[in-house]
């Protein structure tokens, strides 16, 4: 037999894993993610008029490498890796803030939101977040976040919160860094990072605010 007369089982093995792949491509184009309708189930409490920023200090982002509403990468067939976005369309950080600020009215907090850009420099942001009409702050800094997903959801994050009083004194401070796999389908991978991660965020805010440290230092 002729080295090039390939099995017929095998040509058609490798047409379907082909097809495959270039259907997990098309699928992985385009994607969006929800994080500012998010219901984030925070057990704050405090009597302040709390002002809500969250800092994106993502290198790719600070450099311009990136665009503020990038959240992640979905990885077509061949792990050819496509951008992931916002769905509301602007900075990912401004619908973290969103998020939280309305997680803190649903505990009858006054609450609002401090849009900031994206910086390295923390005590600047301090500077200019405190300028705001609010008795205290939470800030919430962002050093890396974002999914990456092929089958199974890669989550990686970097996260840092502060309380800080009107005067610009750090009341309270919580980090958290981690790297999860969230699990997968693999039948229809952006459909499960699509609805799996929002509820990741949902959970990690919930744990990153609820420390007792910080709760203690928005009353």
């Amino acid at each position: 037999m002729s080295r090039f007369n390939f099995p017929l089982k095998l040509v058609s093995k490798l047409g379907a894993i082909l097809a495959f792949g270039i259907l997990l491509s098309a699928c992985a184009v385009g994607n969006k993610y929800d994080y500012k309708d998010q219901p984030i189930d925070l057990a704050a409490s405090s009597d302040q008029k709390i002002g809500v920023s969250v800092v994106d200090q993502r290198i790719y982002i600070v450099s311009g490498e990136k665009p503020a509403d990038f959240v992640g990468l979905q990885r077509g067939g061949f792990g050819n890796p496509f951008d992931v976005n916002t769905k509301s369309g602007g900075p990912m950080a401004d619908s973290f803030a969103f998020a939280i600020a309305e997680g803190l009215k649903s505990r009858g907090i006054d609450a609002g939101v401090v849009l900031t850009s994206p910086t390295s420099n923390r005590a600047e942001v301090r500077g200019q977040v405190i300028a705001g009409d609010f008795s205290k702050y939470l800030i919430v800094y962002l050093t890396e976040w974002k999914s990456d997903t092929l089958v199974n959801v890669k989550f990686i994050y970097d996260i840092t919160a502060e309380v800080v009083a009107k005067n610009g004194t750090v009341l309270a401070v919580n980090k958290m860094e981690n790297t999860e796999v969230l699990g997968g389908d693999f039948g229809n991978p952006p459909a499960f990072a699509k609805e799996n991660i929002p509820i990741a965020f949902r959970r990690v805010m919930k744990e990153l605010i609820s420390d007792p440290a910080i709760l203690a230092a928005l009353k």
